[in-house]
């Protein structure tokens, strides 16, 4: 869920300094500090929590959507109430588990609260991902280089665009299934669907990726070979060309020499 904050920063500055915004502002605070990191709420009539703010000056608090803070500014230390609505999807049902953080800002400093609140199961839209050295035909999986996994070209053609990731130990958590990419087996190799389902090709002598609904005739079939340190060799058939994370741009493509970096493959687990 995108989280938006609830008052415009400057209108809340103003609120904050009570007084007009015509008049000079007091300076934010230079330290601030909170006495707890994280907070859980349950998925329905969750009762209300409390954060203790230290402070040495004006603080302010930057708020997702679906949570309330009371008060959400205020000077030196304070203590805040911090509530949580109902985990409802827009047919009234249970929504799945969710994540957002409060963060409570001063001059050039902050201190941040994780909140978690419960939800259904069924519809909770983490994924975790394991490094894999096979692969299984019909799984997803990342292709990661690093710390850089790739994501979905958004148009009909284009590089794969990253987004950063953790890997603690051979796992990666990542809060949806849009950066997994399916490998199907076919003849000669395999097919690669992102998680809308287009298909990955080669067309001409471009070293970028195009994108079709469905398989195209040519340049959409790809080998896998391991590498001894555990990257995989992504070659499309058609081209000879390898699957990298460039260097110099940051972002993967396909390439007939080495520009970079080959990635690893994690896969999706089970939930």
């Amino acid at each position: 869920m995108k989280n938006s904050i609830k008052f415009p920063i400057v209108l809340s500055l103003c609120a904050l300094m009570a007084m007009s915004c015509n008049e000079e502002p007091a300076p934010l605070a230079s330290s601030v500090e909170v006495d707890k990191s994280s907070l859980t709420f349950e998925s329905e009539n969750a009762a209300p929590q409390t954060v203790n703010v230290s402070a040495e000056g004006d603080w302010l608090a930057v708020v997702p959507d679906w949570l309330d803070v009371q008060p959400n500014y205020g000077t030196g230390d304070a203590v805040v109430t911090v509530s949580a609505d109902d985990n409802h999807d827009t047919d009234g049902t249970l929504a799945g588990p969710r994540k957002a953080t409060i963060s409570f800002l001063g001059n050039d400093v902050l201190a941040e609260v994780a909140v978690a609140q419960e939800g259904d199961p069924a519809k909770d839209p983490t994924r975790t991902y394991r490094q894999v050295r096979t692969v299984t035909s019909g799984k997803a999986y990342l292709i990661v280089s690093g710390t850089s996994a790739a994501k979905p070209v958004s148009g009909s053609y284009g590089y794969l665009n990253v987004d950063a990731v953790e890997v603690a130990g051979d796992e990666i958590v990542m809060e949806s299934a849009d950066n997994g990419f399916t490998f199907t087996s076919v003849d000669g190799g395999y097919a690669i669907q992102d998680v809308s389902g287009k298909y990955y090709y080669q067309s001409g002598g471009y070293d970028n990726f195009n994108v079709s609904s469905s398989m195209p005739e040519s340049g959409a079939v790809w080998t896998l070979e391991l590498q001894p340190d555990g990257t995989m060799k992504i070659t499309n058939v058609t081209t000879g060309k390898y699957i990298q994370l460039d260097s110099k741009y940051g972002t993967y493509g396909c390439y007939s020499s080495e520009r970079g970096a080959l990635p690893v493959l994690y896969e999706e687990q089970p939930k």
